[in-house]
């Protein structure tokens, strides 16, 4: 953030939970955390789930490690995709499909998502 802060980027921050650190953000000047405003964060792997715990066991099988972020990609990728195929082929409407997730069980584990 205080890079994104720094060279003025106009942009949309995302990343993953690794990037939730209180105290970081606390040490940070209220102008970056001024950049924080409307990030997206994604929470880590829920293997218990059956489609979560599919992916891991293919993704090992073929890659011979963990996926660690792969399968909050592949679900990023494959809701996008969902939302795109239904028709919502606009940056609004897709913001506005993928806001109304409750309940999605990918890769990942159990989504959610909140406006």
């Amino acid at each position: 953030v205080p890079q994104v802060s720094f060279h003025r980027l106009d942009t949309q921050i995302l990343g993953n939970d690794i990037w939730y650190d209180p105290e970081a953000i606390r040490q940070m000047r209220v102008r970056e955390r001024d950049y924080l405003d409307g990030a997206i964060f994604v929470s880590a792997r829920q293997e218990e789930a059956a489609a979560a715990r599919n992916f891991v066991d293919v993704y090992r099988k073929r890659f011979q490690r963990d996926p660690n972020y792969a399968a909050t990609a592949y679900d990023a990728t494959r809701m996008l995709g969902e939302g795109w195929a239904q028709g919502n082929c606009d940056r609004l409407a897709l913001s506005e499909w993928l806001a109304g997730i409750g309940y999605y069980e990918g890769a990942s584990g159990i989504i959610s998502l909140s406006s």
